[in-house]
């Protein structure tokens, strides 16, 4: 069940403008409570480490653009503690 639960919260992270306006309304409208949580297709790291709700998740964002990539590591330090929140 909590498979499931990531997985819809996976789904819902890789289309996130479709169902929720930020990024806290996505983590409410899923229901899920804690748990790791990767964002597919980061682009500057702001609602990656966004995604950060409590000190129950782990956030983790994905990107296929390496030159972005120090740009994206950056945004997330400068957000919260890079750690909790990667790329």
């Amino acid at each position: 069940m909590k498979l499931h639960r990531l997985l819809i919260l996976a789904i819902l992270v890789t289309t996130s403008a479709t169902f929720a306006e930020t990024p806290a309304d996505l983590i409410k409208q899923s229901g899920i409570q804690g748990g790791f949580i990767v964002h597919l297709g980061t682009t500057d790291g702001k609602r990656t480490a966004a995604l950060l709700a409590n000190d129950r998740y782990q956030v983790q964002g994905l990107t296929r653009d390496t030159k972005a990539l120090p740009a994206i590591r950056k945004a997330i330090a400068s957000e919260t503690d890079y750690g909790t929140v990667a790329a």
